[in-house]
């Protein structure tokens, strides 16, 4: 099955644990792991970030895609507001028919607003980099879902600046969690200010990566990220 979306045809792939994931033409890239979107979204995010234990209240997410980081946090909490961003609104409408995320669904400025009890989610449309900066948030994140595509298809998402804007825009006890083991996401992040951990990837990835804004790193992973060779991802480099 495919569906023509903003920026261009998605193939709606059926997972290994039967959730439901796309393929994105424009991106050339799924998604989610084949192994599992809906397991991976909890592994990766929901116990990345540790939601249920923080009892999170405010969640920022990269990508909403089909609306799985909503629909798998609503599953452990209740009363929190989601905000997430998306480049192709098509999609958004698309999520909403199919999964019936939503009570209440309504487009209020440019973003998408919508309700599941006490839960509220705001779907910032556009290019992440300027809705970031142009929204007014009501709490700063503790938690963030970074989801982006992967460096290689969407770079902007992944840069030492993107991370310093999300610095600007958490809190102090925030975990950032993404799926990503990219040495050059993880310098991004140091340089940025956070801090960065490994720990074990999902499926048949070696490792996954988090960052926070207290704590230590390890030796071993500090003295991987003092080295000059590894370069973090920039915006200069990508707009040069």
């Amino acid at each position: 099955m495919k569906f023509s979306g903003s920026l261009g045809e998605y193939e709606v792939i059926q997972t290994e644990d039967g959730s439901f994931s796309l393929f994105s033409e424009a991106f050339n890239e799924g998604c989610h792991s084949s192994h599992g979107a809906a397991t991976e979204t909890r592994y990766v995010y929901i116990d990345g970030c540790e939601v249920a234990d923080r009892k999170s209240k405010c969640i920022f997410e990269v990508g909403f895609a089909t609306g799985l980081g909503f629909i798998e946090t609503s599953k452990v909490l209740e009363d929190f507001i989601f905000y997430s961003t998306e480049l192709d609104e098509k999609l958004v409408l698309w999520a909403q028919e199919k999964n019936k995320i939503f009570d209440t669904f309504e487009k209020v400025g440019n973003a998408y607003v919508g309700t599941k009890g006490s839960a509220k989610a705001v779907i910032l449309i556009g290019d992440a980099r300027e809705t970031i900066k142009e929204h007014s948030f009501k709490l700063p994140f503790d938690a963030i879902y970074q989801d982006a595509f992967s460096p290689k298809r969407n770079p902007t998402l992944w840069t030492k600046e993107w991370f310093e804007d999300l610095k600007e825009l958490s809190s102090d006890e925030v975990i950032l969690s993404t799926y990503s083991a990219s040495s050059r996401v993880k310098k991004a992040l140091f340089a940025a200010g956070w801090i960065v951990e490994e720990r074990e990837g999902f499926a048949f990835k070696r490792s996954a990566t988090r960052g926070f804004l207290k704590g230590e790193h390890s030796d071993q992973l500090l003295k991987k990220l003092e080295n000059p060779k590894i370069l973090p991802y920039t915006d200069s480099e990508i707009n040069s």
